[in-house]
C-alpha cells in the first residue's frame, strides 16, 4: 500500500489505538488534531492520501487569517465543511465519516457528499476493512 491515511479527530484516547495498529501494519498515517490543521495538511499535499478518515464532530482549532468567519457561517457540523472542502480538491478520494452521535442529518450529508459514514467505535472490524480495501485500490491505479 503506497498511500497514506490521514486522520483528523480531536480526540487521542480514540485515535491512539487505531494509529498503533495502521502504523504497526506499515500503513504510513499522519494525524491532525484539528479541522484547521487536517484542511491545511490536505491541501499542502492532495496527492499524498490513498484515504481520509474524518470525525465528524471535531474541534476546528484556530481559525488561520485566510479564512474568513463567514466561510464558516452555517455549518453545524465541523465535518461536514472539511468534507466539502476536502471533496473540492479530491472529488473520488474516499473520505470515512464518523461520529458518536446517530444524527440522520449528518449521515444524510457525508452521503450527499459522496462519503462513507460509521458510527465512532461502534464497528472497530468494518473501520480496518474499509482503509484496507480503498488503500489497495489506490495501489492499483
Amino acid at each position: 500500500m503506497s498511500k497514506h491515511l490521514l486522520l483528523i479527530d480531536d480526540e487521542d484516547w480514540f485515535v491512539e489505538p487505531i494509529l498503533d495498529r495502521l502504523s504497526f501494519e506499515g500503513i504510513q498515517c499522519r494525524y491532525c488534531r484539528t479541522g484547521f490543521a487536517g484542511l491545511k495538511e490536505f491541501r499542502a499535499h492532495p496527492n499524498r492520501y490513498g484515504i481520509v478518515i474524518l470525525d465528524m464532530k471535531l474541534s476546528m482549532g484556530e481559525r488561520p487569517r485566510d479564512v474568513d468567519v463567514a466561510d464558516l457561517d452555517g455549518y453545524r457540523v465541523a465535518g461536514i465543511y472539511l468534507l466539502e472542502k476536502i471533496r473540492s480538491l479530491a472529488p473520488d478520494l474516499p473520505v470515512i465519516g464518523y461520529t458518536v452521535l446517530d444524527d440522520q442529518s449528518i449521515r444524510e450529508a457525508i452521503g450527499r457528499l459522496g462519503g462513507i459514514h460509521l458510527a465512532k467505535a461502534a464497528d472497530e472490524d468494518e473501520l480496518y476493512r474499509l482503509i484496507h480495501h480503498h488503500l489497495r485500490k489506490t495501489d492499483d491505479v
